[in-house]
Formats: structure tokens, sequence, C-alpha cells
């Protein structure tokens, strides 16, 4: 895991603290000569690469400019801005530009303060450092680009004044107008502990004074108050020593209730304002910042391998609840897939008990079963025998001489037809075809024996007058005598006496094939 560092930069060297959630711990120090700088530059090189850096700049070497623009957006502005930050701070790469709002009147144009290190090669060892390690560097501060969250602490009554804070580094004036810096000013330590720094605070309060009113902005002797940053056991001894600054009226602040108003867990043993520089640089946003694009690529680097392995993590997430919520759908799934066997398994039980609980049929159930479905085919079957037995019974009144014996009837083609004439077909082979076939047993008159060629010829006249009806075959079967050409037709007295027996079927044929056979015979002849 990353660790960030905080590297405080004054006219000393460079101080090196490890930022721990609200924990700010001093880890290193290195002075400003040579020594220090390559000890800095070796420190940095054992430090891990994914290692985030913030340099907080607190020196002298500073400069601001307020400056209105014409209102404009997009590129234009980008281009404006830069353009008046080579104007008023050649040679410092390290410049940034603060937008103060728009004015109320006239054109309306965009106040813009423009701040900067006027001396790059105050920083730029430790900057040199950190770019020759790889180090990401996430911004480079000034103390006074921090004050916007100070200033909200602080709750000023006036629009404008001027704070002054008391550190290490000297003696730090920010002068703010309606709650926003406008210019920072830092001094020289004085010598002794900050309980005597009041004269020197005085007088560097008034060389400010007279900058501000040179500027025009605020009207020349008039007022300004004072804030001075101080702790409870110092103030007694700095208000007597700021006494007779006028037009100046300084007032004192406690840190400790500006600590407790802020959130900053310190404890305060003197006006040291450091520790509270450092806690608002540990809050600061990444802009507004000094340090150019380049200066930051290993932090965009860093940012972007950041945002990958975030999206991985939440793909990874994402997956990992998909995966889940597969697994349980799929455990539900073999839940019922379970449930249902043993549904099937007690309805498959319960099946074979009441099979077993049903009587014993007189044939198997397999033949039942075909029996059924045979039954079933004849009722669906369109055609019957009744056509065929009008046909016959007609044929029959104009030969009232034929006696008729025995009918056999069965739906399907005639190649299907099972069974004797001695006896109806106990076997029906049904198909789509529509067909519908009559076995018909008859006899002749007693004494028709005795003239073979008449009875033929009489059958004959039956078959004949049958098939004058249109849709419907007939074809003998059985005839009363052997006719074959080779051997003679005979008689005696006891077949004389017998009823010549025979038999033919007639088949009904469907339409479409009626049709079509006379289509054929028509086209023949």
């Amino acid at each position: 895991m990353s660790k960030r560092w905080l590297h405080l930069v004054d006219h000393t060297g460079i101080y090196c603290y490890r930022t721990d959630g609200a924990h700010l711990t001093l880890a290193d120090y290195f002075p400003t000569d040579e020594e220090g700088q390559l000890g800095f530059s070796y420190w940095v090189q054992q430090r891990p690469r994914a290692d985030i850096h913030s340099l907080v700049v607190d020196l002298p070497d500073e400069g601001f400019h307020l400056d209105p623009i014409p209102y404009v957006i997009g590129a234009d502005r980008k281009a404006l801005i830069q353009r008046k930050l080579v104007q008023h701070f050649f040679g410092s790469p390290y410049a940034t530009a603060i937008s103060l709002g728009r004015e109320k009147t006239g054109r309306r144009d965009e106040r813009i303060l423009f701040a900067a290190i006027t001396r790059p090669a105050a920083i730029e060892p430790w900057l040199t450092a950190l770019r020759a390690s790889g180090a990401a560097l996430r911004a480079v501060h000034a103390v006074p680009l921090m004050t916007r969250e100070l200033l909200a602490g602080l709750k000023l009554p006036e629009a404008r004044g001027l704070v002054i804070a008391l550190s290490p580094s000297g003696i730090r004036q920010l002068y703010f107008d309606e709650g926003q810096l406008r210019f920072a000013r830092l001094s020289p330590a004085p010598d002794g502990p900050y309980s005597n720094w009041g004269p020197d605070c005085l007088r560097e309060a008034r060389k400010t004074y007279q900058y501000i009113s040179a500027q025009r902005w605020i009207p020349r002797n008039s007022p300004l108050t004072v804030y001075m940053l101080a702790a409870r056991n110092e103030e007694q001894a700095l208000l007597p020593q700021l006494s007779g600054g006028e037009p100046l009226d300084f007032q004192t602040i406690a840190l400790e209730a500006l600590y407790q108003r802020l959130s900053v867990r310190e404890s305060v043993t003197d006006s040291n304002c450091r520790p509270l520089f450092l806690r608002l640089a540990q809050r600061a946003p990444a802009e507004p910042q000094l340090a150019p694009e380049s200066e930051r690529r290993y932090f965009r680097v860093w940012q972007a391998r950041s945002a990958i392995f975030a999206a991985g993590m939440l793909a990874l997430f994402g997956f990992g609840l998909a995966a889940s919520k597969a697994w349980f759908d799929a455990r539900e799934l073999r839940v019922q897939a379970q449930e249902a066997r043993l549904d099937t398994q007690r309805e498959e039980r319960r099946y074979e008990q009441l099979l077993t609980s049903l009587p014993k049929l007189p044939a198997p159930l397999d033949t039942l079963r075909g029996v059924v479905d045979n039954l079933d085919q004849v009722a669906a079957q369109r055609s019957g025998p009744r056509p065929l037995l009008a046909l016959l019974s007609q044929s029959l009144e104009r030969f009232p001489d034929v006696e008729l014996q025995r009918l056999d009837w069965q739906a399907g083609p005639r190649g299907e037809i099972t069974g004797s004439t001695a006896a109806p077909a106990t076997t029906t082979s049904l198909n789509a075809s529509g067909e519908t076939s009559l076995i018909v047993e008859a006899s002749l008159p007693e004494g028709s024996a005795s003239d073979p060629r008449a009875a033929i010829e009489r059958i004959r006249a039956l078959v004949a007058d049958l098939q004058q009806n249109r849709g419907i075959e007939v074809s003998r079967l059985r005839q009363p005598f052997d006719i074959e050409s080779d051997k003679t037709l005979k008689s005696d007295s006891n077949s004389a006496r017998n009823r010549p027996q025979f038999s033919f079927q007639i088949t009904s044929r469907p339409a479409a094939r009626a049709d079509g056979q006379t289509a054929q015979a028509g086209g023949a002849r």
C-alpha cells in the first residue's frame, strides 16, 4: 500500500513528514547544503515508487499580482492566463492563477490572483531529487494558498483584514478581502521566543499597510484590523508590544480555539503556527498548486494505475456477485430438481399401487391398448359400408334369384383385407386411403348347377351391373365352377340339387382416384 509524504521547505532545509490519516510524523530532516541535498536524494530513492509526495513551500520568495482579465472561457481563457503568468513571473515555472470572481461594475471582468515562487532555485534541488527517483509528486503548495480554510475557521466579523501567524520560518502576513486572499508576505524570524516578537510584528504590519495603501486596495489612512494568532499563555505578553500602531487595530485569536474549530488535534505550547499550516496542507486539495504538469507526470501515471486497479477490483467484485448469484441459483435449481425427482418417484409408486389395486383384465394391457387404438381409428374413418351396401341392395333387387349368404366389410385397401369367407376378419389394418371393401358370398338357385355356363353368365351379369356404379371396383374371388380352359365342365344329379356358391369383393375408390382413373380411361379411348 502506498504511503503519503508531506515535505515542508523553508530557508533552513526540508522536513519530511509521513501522513497517516489525521497524524503527522516527522520522519527526517535535510539541510539546504550540498550534503543535505544528496541525503534527501538518497532518501527518496529508498522510498517505493507507489508513495505519493507533496511539497509545501514556506519561503519569502513569493509573488502575488491581482489583475482583472476580460471574461472569456475555454481555450481563450487558458491562453490569456498563461500569457499573464509569463508576463508577471517570467522564468518561474512554479506559478498558478486563482479566480476571485467577477467584478460587480463596468465590464464585469474576472479578477485573477496570480501567484508564484519567484526564486525557483530555492526548491529546484528538492524537486530534482523527486524527479530523478521517479517519485509521484501530487502538488507543490505555498502556505498562502492554503488560507481559504484558515479564513473559514477564523470566522472574522470584517470583510477585510490582516492575519499574522508566527512560525520558525518567520512572520507570515496574509491580507484578505471579501473572505479571499489578496496578498501574502513572509518576513524573517526575529531572535528570541515568540512572546518577544511583538515589536517586529508591529514593524512588518506597518510595511504591509503602506503597500496595501499604495496599491489602493484600501482608502489611505483608513483603519485596518490585524488579527494576531497566538497561544493563550503568550497573548498577555504580545498585546502590550503591539500598542500604538494606529491606524492598525491589533486583536489576538487564541490558537487553542482555532485548532478546535478546524478539528486540529495538536497540543499548543507556544504561538508556533507551523503545525496548523501542515494540517491545512494535509487537507488541501490538489488545486490550486504551483507545480507544472511535467513535474506531476508520475503522479498522473499513479492515478491511471490506481483507476485501472479500482476498475479491476470493481469488475472483480461485480463478477464475484454474479458468480455468487449464479451459484445460489444453481443450488436452488438442484434443490428443485431433487424435489421433482422425489415427486416423480412418489407418483410412480402411487401409480404402481393403483395398478396393483385394479382387477385383473382378460387380456394383456398392450393388447387392449392396440384394440382401443384400432377402434379409435375406425371411429375416425369418414367412410363406412353403408354406400356399398346400398349399391349391392339395388343390384340384388334386379337379380332376385341370387341369394346373399354372408357379408364381410373392412375399411382399407384390398391388399390389407385379412380373414376368410368362412369367418369375419378379426384383424384390421387401417390407413388414410379412405377405401371401404365388402366381401360378398352368395349362391344361385337350386338347379343352376345343371347349366354351368348359364350360372357363370348370371354371375357376370351381376358383376357388370355393380360395375356400372361409378367409384367402385368389383373383383371376383371364387367361382362356383372350375372354368379353367384345360378342364371340362361336368355336372351330375347331386350337384344339380346344390346351390352354386360364389364370392366377390366390392371396393369403394376415393373421389380423386376415381376421377383420375376415369380421365385415364377417357384418354385411352
